[in-house]
């Protein structure tokens, strides 16, 4: 059994082959992936994988296909297997012959060659040091950082050139600046044009490259969460602005209180513009709070998201593990025995923590809630009940009334939510009612 020896032809022209590569082309019958790269000759190789690419209904078929081939050829001896680029950077078929060929016992080398988005950061004039993101050809928008150059590579024809510009356009402006850069077989070139402009050329040559600058964050017109710590970070600075740099936990904890319940009014209008813009404001105070952890050293942004993540995978066993649960009962039952199990809450005292920080009525009914939970009876809260405490409202003064005032409403509560009503969402609706009557007068 041979060996088969990867080797990255590079962006296209020869000249731009390592000294490695041609050495270890001459070193076995070569097999290329496609002769559209132009790099080798027909009678240079033993064959290619276009066939392959035309006949494959599905890339996971073509990739399992390339690499029977290859080990079948492998059995008679060694072999070399030239790929367009690095040889491995974004080569999905190779990753499935090095993992095939590791099963079959063939032993595989990698011979790298210069990578098609290295080639045409460097057509471009750009620094790859300062980040780079590269994809092929699909683009998920929602993952793009407009603070790293981008290339988008295989842009190989004007229906990628427009399904690329499409999903670009959704986060960076239509006269963004790019550079569409051609790998040939004399010369990689760039070309400057707009974005809006992307689809409308007249050839798209093979393995084609899309790239896209840095963009600086004043002249964004889409943003990212990263982007609000950069801005939060910004505003913080020693010279940034004095009214955020003197904000502290504490400071603007009112603020989360105040823009929570103003995103909770949007939802409850349905709003969907006002409850971009609350949550905005919401995901504002969540930023400036892990700002200043992280200046304080004592958390981060992805220490906030590390806990969360890990607390919705390990409480969700039914979808990340192996239990089962078919209901939202059983869910809820699966979240609060896993949630009991975790590590300092064995010795937890059931009302500790419990509605911490909420208003007084959401945090009445988690206390009745936890009562019922441990067996803890929160006396009558009957008709006859509520109506003896009112009584006591009207006939007593001073904080004797208040506390009577206090037992009526936290009694009320409890019997709301015996009868499976959540009070915070009564009253508002109550509220709405009250503000609906009072317009027509």
């Amino acid at each position: 059994m041979g060996k088969i020896t990867i080797v990255g032809l590079g962006p296209g022209p020869e000249a731009w082959l390592t000294g490695q590569a041609k050495a270890a082309l001459l070193s076995a019958p070569v097999y290329v992936q496609t002769t559209r790269h132009g790099c080798l000759e027909a009678g240079q190789t033993a064959g290619s994988m276009d066939d392959l690419y035309e006949s494959a209904a599905a890339y996971d078929e073509l990739n399992e296909a390339i690499a029977d081939r290859l080990i079948t050829a492998a059995a008679a001896g060694d072999v070399v297997y030239a790929v367009p680029g690095h040889g491995v950077k974004g080569q999905t078929a190779v990753s499935v012959l090095m993992q095939k060929a590791a099963q079959a016992g063939v032993e595989t080398a990698v011979c790298p060659g210069v990578s098609m988005e290295d080639a045409a950061l460097a057509a471009c004039g750009l620094d790859a040091c300062t980040g780079c993101v590269s994809v092929s050809r699909t683009v998920d928008k929602e993952k793009l950082d407009l603070g790293l150059t981008l290339a988008v590579t295989d842009v190989d024809s004007r229906l990628i050139a427009g399904e690329v510009k499409v999903a670009l356009m959704t986060r960076y402006a239509d006269e963004q600046p790019v550079w569409f850069v051609t790998m040939g077989q004399t010369e990689v070139s760039a070309r400057a044009l707009m974005l809006c402009e992307l689809d409308r050329l007249a050839e798209y040559p093979p393995f084609s490259v899309v790239v896209l600058p840095p963009v600086a964050l004043t002249e964004r017109t889409a943003f990212t969460a990263q982007d609000l710590m950069d801005i939060c970070r910004i505003l913080r600075a020693p010279n940034g602005c004095p009214w955020d740099r003197e904000q502290t936990h504490m400071s603007i904890r009112q603020n989360m209180i105040e823009e929570a319940c103003e995103a909770s009014a949007a939802i409850l209008l349905g709003d969907d513009d006002e409850m971009c813009e609350e949550l905005g404001d919401v995901l504002l105070q969540l930023t400036l709070h892990a700002v200043m952890g992280e200046e304080e050293s004592a958390y981060t942004w992805t220490d906030i998201a590390t806990g969360i993540c890990e607390k919705m995978i390990r409480r969700h066993p039914h979808i990340f593990g192996n239990e089962q649960a078919d209901t939202a009962e059983q869910v809820l039952d699966t979240w609060e025995r896993v949630k009991a199990a975790e590590p300092g809450r064995q010795n937890k005292t059931p009302f500790k923590g419990v509605g911490d920080g909420m208003p007084a009525l959401m945090r009445a009914e988690r206390l009745h809630k936890a009562a019922i939970k441990a067996g803890v009876d929160t006396g009558p809260k009957d008709v006859q009940s509520i109506a003896a405490l009112a009584e006591q409202v009207m006939n007593r003064t001073g904080q004797a009334q208040e506390r009577a005032a206090g037992a009526l409403l936290f009694t009320a509560v409890g019997m709301l939510y015996g009868q499976k009503i959540a009070p915070e969402m009564a009253l508002m609706d109550a509220c709405e009612e009250f503000l609906i009557s009072q317009n027509g007068k």
